[in-house]
C-alpha cells in the first residue's frame, strides 16, 4: 500500500520531501489506507496529512 500511495503522491504533487517519506515509512496500514482515500480531495501534501475523515 505504501508504494501505491507514494506513486499517487508523486503524480499529484511531485517529488516527495524527506519528511513526508519518513512519515509514510512509519505509518500503519490503517493510516496509509486513509491517506489513499483522502488523496483524491487533498489540495496539497500538508492537506493530505492533516485531513481527517
Amino acid at each position: 500500500m505504501e508504494g501505491t500511495l507514494r506513486k499517487l503522491i508523486t503524480l499529484k504533487f511531485g517529488e516527495i520531501p524527506e519528511s513526508a517519506s519518513k512519515r509514510l515509512e512509519q505509518a500503519a496500514d490503517e493510516q496509509l489506507d486513509t491517506w489513499v482515500e483522502q488523496i483524491l480531495n487533498a489540495n496539497s501534501l500538508d492537506d493530505l496529512f492533516t485531513t481527517r475523515r
